[in-house]
């Protein structure tokens, strides 16, 4: 998978070259192992390969291709490429709001049943939760 226009997005006066900019397309090398500390929530969108994630104290997970992720701010994070691979990463800077008066960050602590009305609630589509 590529990302198309890539060079009209690298040229844009919009375009963020900061050392952590809001949206950052990493090649991850199979074997390096890296760790990080999160400053913001995090989506990230596994485009191509494998990775093994370990989190604080819960036991080590496999992401692959096709999957997402959500990382919450303030956490410790180590991730180790199984193979070659693309993330996309969105550093969500502010608050994601659902509704009026929902955060994204109040998901965190809810019950999957709570979760499954939630989703309703807000897009109309009941959504299996696992």
């Amino acid at each position: 998978m590529k990302v198309l226009n890539y060079g009209e997005h690298t040229g844009c006066v919009h375009f963020d070259q900061s050392a952590k900019p809001q949206i950052e397309l990493v090649r991850m090398a199979k074997k390096v192992k890296h760790t990080f500390d999160l400053n913001h929530n995090e989506v990230i969108f596994f485009l191509e390969g494998r990775v093994e994630l370990i989190s604080g104290g819960f036991p080590a997970c496999e992401v692959t291709k096709g999957k997402m992720l959500f990382l919450p701010a303030g956490g410790k994070y180590t991730y180790l490429p199984l193979t070659d691979g693309v993330i996309l990463i969105f550093r969500l800077v502010e608050a994601v709001q659902l509704c009026d008066s929902f955060q994204l960050e109040r998901l965190v602590g809810l019950k999957k049943r709570e979760k499954q009305i939630l989703i309703v609630r807000q897009t109309g589509i009941l959504v299996p939760w696992k």
